[in-house]
């Protein structure tokens, strides 16, 4: 065989063993992109995460645990399974962490291109706020008359503990909204339910009525009032 041959033959034994090592390769989450031979290639476009340099198990910017965790996002159009993310709520940005088989490093994904995400079994939603800034806001209940929201968010302070340059102290912060008419309007009493819907007062009084004395005005009774209320208009679609 001659020598270009032999070069030829064995170039293309190479590509082929790439090939197929590249298909071999399991990935956590589905892949949607056709960008051979990257696979979910369309999630990779972000920007270089800015580490805090000092946190603890009790004390991070992060959603319930400074952990990455499985989730699901709706990025630039497409869905993305079982990813690793964790959500900074200081600064309202998610940030992913690609498997350790890419060998990459983790990113944090444009909020712009972010539909909704999921983690830690919680559903939240994208929200241009009047400033123009984007925030994400947990969905917690939705039908066709009203919409629940949380927004979680945390506040990091300089530490005057001794902690030395870069220690934050994180305070944590959880609001409750109703999404009336594209508007949000903050829920911390009976008075905060009953205003928005003038014509159904009578149900929510006789609902907010059955809750016990001691409770009433709460945010936990009037999330227990929206949830019944919710039921039954659920229950009423089915009649």
């Amino acid at each position: 065989m001659k020598p270009h041959y032999i070069l030829i033959y064995f170039f293309f034994i190479s590509t082929v063993s790439q090939a197929q090592s590249v298909t071999a390769k399991t990935y956590p989450y589905q892949a949607y992109d056709s960008l051979s031979p990257y696979v979910n290639s369309g999630i990779y476009f972000g920007k270089p995460t800015s580490l805090y340099l000092k946190t603890e198990v009790d004390n991070h910017p992060f959603f319930t645990t400074r952990e990455y965790q499985l989730g699901n996002v709706v990025y630039r159009g497409q869905p993305y399974h079982g990813v690793l993310l964790r959500f900074d709520t200081v600064k309202q940005e998610i940030q992913m962490k690609p498997p350790v088989s890419e060998d990459l490093l983790p990113i944090t994904l444009f909020s712009e291109l972010i539909d909704s995400f999921d983690i830690n079994e919680r559903h939240f939603l994208k929200r241009m706020e009047d400033d123009g800034q984007i925030s994400f806001y947990e969905n917690y209940m939705a039908n066709t008359l009203f919409q629940v929201l949380f927004s979680h968010r945390k506040i990091a302070r300089e530490s005057s503990s001794g902690g030395g340059e870069g220690s934050y102290s994180f305070s944590y912060s959880q609001t409750c909204y109703i999404l009336l008419n594209s508007n949000l309007h903050e829920i911390k009493s009976e008075k905060d339910v009953t205003r928005l819907f003038p014509e159904y007062q009578d149900t929510l009084k006789e609902l907010f009525a059955k809750q016990p004395r001691k409770r009433k005005g709460k945010l936990n009774t009037c999330l227990k009032v929206l949830n019944e209320w919710h039921l039954q208009q659920q229950k009423n679609r089915v009649q």
